[in-house]
């Protein structure tokens, strides 16, 4: 049986998208059906595939990663099937395939749309016949892994570009999870902030000094703004690096100029839509707030606004006036 937690509550996220992404990663845990994860670098693909792992299978199932670009045109068949010692020169012990090494739970196939066609094909027979042949035998094995791939950019245009077997696309297409870039979820940056400083405090990367546990105003409207092209594993380096220099100070709060200098500074005043979003950060939350004159500061308004928008988000409010366009 799956592990009792619930394994989505790594999956962070409000918007739609990532709702909707939650979902779908739910529904085909409850079948063995390929899923391919779409999403730009750094987006939590990899997370996301953990998940989905963790609903179908017990603890103890495998989960095995490859890299769809590292695997070799003239040796993927004994990376993936396994070969018999002997089957060839230097083959001097049996090797487990990586299909047999995942049986019972989930092979990870990262990068589809820079693994070769041909080797793209070996995927697709063994989606469909599940078995394989290992180099040297003459007897087929069942495949019993469930695929997860994972791919920068949608399946249709990976076709088009002649990245992608049509027949895999096909095969594929009707279990795909889209994870949006963190720039179009600007309102999750705060929880996934947070869980970064987490992180840095379970590592131990503040050993020179005490570990930060909050970001002051300043830091977090920069954080906010910031255009992370590298999405969530962009924001966690950035959140590591101030951590650090936090820590240099024995300071409990990362300012804004612990973050690393190519993070652009913040603007004020702060956009509506991002504004609801600090606010409802700092004073809807369990822990002691800033006071409302530290907040207002940070964010280029009077005390008197932020009272007006926590009045509004007491009241059911989601949205406030539009703002001025945000960064690309």
């Amino acid at each position: 049986m799956p592990s009792p937690a619930n394994p989505m509550s790594t999956i962070l996220g409000r918007s739609f998208e990532m709702e909707r992404a939650r979902s779908d990663a739910a529904l085909f845990a409850r079948v063995r059906d390929p899923v391919v994860i779409i999403g730009e670098t750094g987006t939590g693909k990899g997370l996301l595939a953990r998940a989905i792992h963790a609903l179908a299978h017990a603890p103890s199932a495998p989960f095995r990663t490859v890299s769809g670009p590292e695997l070799n045109e003239g040796l993927y068949q004994s990376q993936l099937f396994g070969h018999l010692k002997g089957a060839f020169t230097g083959a001097d012990a049996a090797r487990k395939g990586e299909f047999a090494a995942a049986a019972g739970g989930t092979l990870l196939v990262d990068e589809l749309h820079l693994t070769p066609r041909g080797i793209q094909g070996a995927f697709l027979r063994a989606i469909q016949e599940r078995e394989c042949l290992p180099v040297g035998s003459a007897v087929t094995q069942p495949v019993t892994c469930r695929f997860i791939f994972t791919a920068q950019r949608p399946l249709d245009e990976l076709v088009e570009s002649e990245r992608m077997l049509p027949d895999l696309r096909y095969r594929l297409g009707d279990f795909v999870i889209a994870l949006p870039p963190l720039r179009e979820r600007r309102g999750d940056i705060p929880a996934l902030a947070a869980r970064a400083l987490h992180m840095c405090r379970e590592r131990d990367l503040t050993a020179c000094g005490d570990a930060p546990t909050d970001f002051a105003p300043g830091a977090l409207v920069t954080l906010l703004l910031a255009t992370w092209q590298g999405n969530v594993r962009d924001l966690e380096s950035a959140v590591a690096r101030a951590s650090l220099n936090a820590a240099n100070r024995h300071a409990s709060v990362i300012e804004q100029a612990d973050l690393p200098t190519r993070l652009a500074g913040p603007v004020r005043p702060l956009p509506p839509e991002l504004r609801q979003v600090a606010v409802r950060w700092y004073f809807n939350t369990d822990r002691p707030p800033f006071t409302r004159s530290e907040v207002a500061a940070a964010l280029g308004v009077s005390p008197g606004t932020i009272d007006n928008d926590r009045r509004a988000l007491a009241n059911g409010a989601t949205d406030l006036a539009p703002g001025e366009p945000l960064p690309a």
